[in-house]
């Protein structure tokens, strides 16, 4: 089709983008601009662009703990949601495993790509003014009281 890597996605996907959509997407800077071309033909718009910050020893403490089940693809935690039983899944009893991408140093390399691969779009977006930085460090419902206090949803 011609289009850069990853905007084929875009154009796939141009008419099925309605109104209030919340879109879990990480695009190169090119993209950014092109999904901001795709919404404005269908009078459309970003308002907002949410971006996580957390330490890196939080995230990588939330990578390496976690526990896949080898079957049903279920997700456990080290440090929190265990299983009833030891290495066993409690949806359909396979066996759980950790995931070779979760140990620490390859987290810390995926953490580097991603940052250096991220900053141009959050600098578009922060010159933009439509980048809300929320910190997501600390459980789930803190996060998300968090997230509902920068968009203006919450207490």
């Amino acid at each position: 089709s011609g289009l850069p890597p990853g905007l084929l996605e875009l154009e796939i996907t141009e008419g099925a983008l309605m109104e209030d959509d919340g879109i879990d997407w990480r695009p190169l800077e090119a993209q950014a601009e092109a999904l901001d071309k795709v919404l404005k033909k269908q009078g459309l718009k970003i308002d907002r662009v949410i971006g996580f910050c957390a330490e890196e020893t939080e995230l990588i403490g939330r990578l390496s703990g976690r526990l896949i089940c080898a079957s049903c693809g279920a997700s456990y935690h080290e440090a929190g949601k265990l299983p009833k039983k030891e290495g066993i899944c409690d949806s359909c009893g396979g066996r759980l495993i950790k995931r070779k991408d979760d140990e620490p140093s390859v987290i810390r390399h995926r953490l580097e790509t991603f940052r250096a691969s991220t900053a141009p779009v959050e600098a578009y977006y922060r010159k933009m003014g439509l980048l809300l930085e929320v910190d997501a460090s600390g459980d789930e419902s803190a996060v998300f009281s968090r997230i509902m206090r920068a968009v203006g949803r919450g207490k």
